[in-house]
Parts: structure tokens; C-alpha cells; sequence
């Protein structure tokens, strides 16, 4: 294999966790789901988290040259799920744009972007993304 995926979990500037991903082989113009294995949150999560980061790094294997990088904030309450399935999308988008798309404005807080296989709801008092799901999985929700 000609790349590797590195991965670490920052709590308040600390790496917590880190590990390899083993990589597919993705043909060109493709994309592929990478899953990241952990243990279980208890063991690593710190009492008091005011921030936490994943961060996603892309390197050549022979020379460990790095192509390409992501750091992505979590919000601290949530869980190590929600942080893997917050980088799901930048590591492999995977949502399918089948128009039409469905506005819903029936609830009073928020106002929902439905398609085939994604929802969006973004807050009526500050405009901002509050919730993404793909295929049913909340991947994105504000704190």
C-alpha cells in the first residue's frame, strides 16, 4: 500500500488516542467508508473537557510525507461515536444529491432540508446548521 491514515484525539490540547486506519484500495475518482476502532470512551475521556479535536492525517508510507490533513472540533459532551461519524463525511463523502429537496417548516425552532438519503435542520433564531443525518445517523448536531 502506497498510503497510510493516521488518527489522534485531542482533549483540551492532549492527545488521548491515536492510532493507524488500514486503508482500502480506492480506485481512482471513488471513495470508500473508513472505519476507526477504539476502546471504549471511559478509558480516555478526561473529567473536565472544554475541547476536543479529531485530528486525520494522509501520508505516503514510504517517506511518511503527509498529503493531506483534517482537524475537526467535537463538541466536548459529545461521544467518540459522534466524533467519528462527524469525520465520516471529509474522509468519504457519501451523500447522494437526488433533488427534489423537501423543506419542512412545520416546527417552530427550526427549519428542515430533507433529501433522499440526508437531512439538514438549521436553527429560525441564528440561521446555523444544528443537525446533519445521513442515512438516519446524526452526524452533526450543535451542542
Amino acid at each position: 500500500k502506497r498510503h497510510s491514515c493516521m488518527w489522534r484525539l485531542l482533549e483540551n490540547g492532549t492527545a488521548v488516542r491515536s492510532g493507524e486506519v488500514e486503508l482500502p484500495t480506492i480506485p481512482p475518482h471513488t471513495s470508500a467508508d473508513i472505519e476507526i476502532l477504539h476502546s471504549p470512551e471511559a478509558e480516555y475521556r478526561q473529567a473536565s473537557v472544554t475541547e476536543r479535536l479529531l485530528e486525520v492525517s494522509f501520508l505516503l508510507r514510504h517517506n511518511s510525507h503527509e498529503i493531506a490533513w483534517e482537524q475537526l472540533e467535537v463538541a466536548p459532551s459529545c461521544t467518540w461515536a459522534d466524533a467519528c461519524c462527524a469525520l465520516a463525511p471529509a474522509l468519504a463523502p457519501s451523500i447522494t444529491l437526488n433533488l427534489p429537496l423537501t423543506l419542512d417548516e412545520s416546527d417552530a425552532s427550526v427549519i428542515s432540508v430533507h433529501c433522499s438519503n440526508f437531512d439538514f435542520d438549521f436553527s429560525r433564531q441564528t440561521g446555523l446548521l444544528t443537525s446533519l443525518r445521513v442515512d438516519g445517523a446524526e452526524c452533526l448536531r450543535a451542542p
